[in-house]
């Protein structure tokens, strides 16, 4: 099964979230790939739009997914949201470790680890997001992998120390193509997927 989902990170509005969000339900209702199976679709709204993104794609087959977690499932986190209430509200998924999280609030790996052992925890599936930070001259698929491989490990770590890993999905971008003026080379991100199998 191939998974398809977009983080709408802060970009729309209330209203525009709602109203995209009604759109991607009603095609995920119709289109072939959804209705057989063959496809999972997921929306990761802001945290205000969760409860009524839910609504909207009630009965659609799409997920709903929460862009971040607290590592903590209670507790004195102004600003923070718990598993534990993300997992009361009806959410599937939760993204962990995007490039902008480590980069712009300083996520370092004990922090993304944390949080997976805390989607975990709560039955959410995690979202991890990895992907190599250096670019060679001439990158290797071998080393991206290598470096791929050792996130992914260290990510779940914990929650296999502890007997509570289980389903997955794994999210990759090459770091040091984000916001650069090309994407990666189609090439590459294939060797890498293909070396993650």
């Amino acid at each position: 099964m191939i998974t398809i989902g977009v983080s709408l990170k802060t970009y729309f509005s209330h209203a525009r979230t709602l109203e995209w969000s009604g759109a991607v339900a009603e095609i995920a209702r119709r289109h072939p790939a959804t209705r057989s199976g063959a496809a999972s679709l997921f929306v990761a709204p802001t945290f205000p739009a969760l409860v009524p993104v839910r609504d909207v794609l009630s009965g659609s087959g799409v997920l709903l997914a929460a862009q971040d977690l607290s590592w903590a499932d209670e507790g004195a986190f102004t600003g923070e949201v718990s598993g534990a209430e993300l997992r009361e509200i009806g959410v599937d998924l939760v993204e962990i470790g995007h490039a902008e999280r480590r980069s712009l609030f300083h996520e370092d790996d004990a922090t993304v680890t944390a949080k997976v052992h805390a989607a975990f925890r709560n039955h959410l599936r995690p979202l991890l997001c990895v992907g190599e930070t250096t670019r060679a001259s001439h990158p290797g698929a071998a080393e991206a992998v290598a470096e791929v491989t050792a996130q992914l490990d260290r990510g779940v770590s914990t929650a296999i120390a502890d007997g509570l890993a289980g389903a997955m999905t794994v999210a990759y971008e090459p770091v040091w193509a984000i916001g650069a003026p090309a994407p990666a080379p189609d090439d590459h991100i294939v060797a890498v997927l293909a070396g993650l199998e």
